[in-house]
């Protein structure tokens, strides 16, 4: 089954998610959709993942995000604990 797929709506949350040697940001990025899907009712949350984050998705990461989305042109933060290198594909 296919994990990722192509952003379509024009408003909602969005989140570049790439884990590190320390933290799990596939895990907070779950719990702040949680939060922002009870509380808010513009809900749409949309994530973009790195090969490595992308490989650690479960169906529960499936059934909860609307989008899950290719870091596209490749991973520039990928020999990087700060994550920052990806920021100007926001748009992308």
């Amino acid at each position: 089954m296919e994990k990722t797929q192509k952003f379509s709506d024009q408003s909602g949350y969005f989140a570049f998610v790439q884990n590190n040697s320390s933290t799990n940001y596939l895990n907070l990025a779950y719990l702040q959709c949680l939060s922002i899907k009870t509380t808010q009712k513009l809900n749409k949350y949309a994530i973009a993942v790195d090969e490595h984050t992308k490989n650690m998705i479960e169906d529960k990461h499936i059934q909860l995000f609307d989008y899950i989305i290719d870091i596209p042109y490749g991973d520039d933060a990928k020999d990087d604990e700060w994550k920052l290198a990806n920021a100007w594909k926001f748009y992308s």
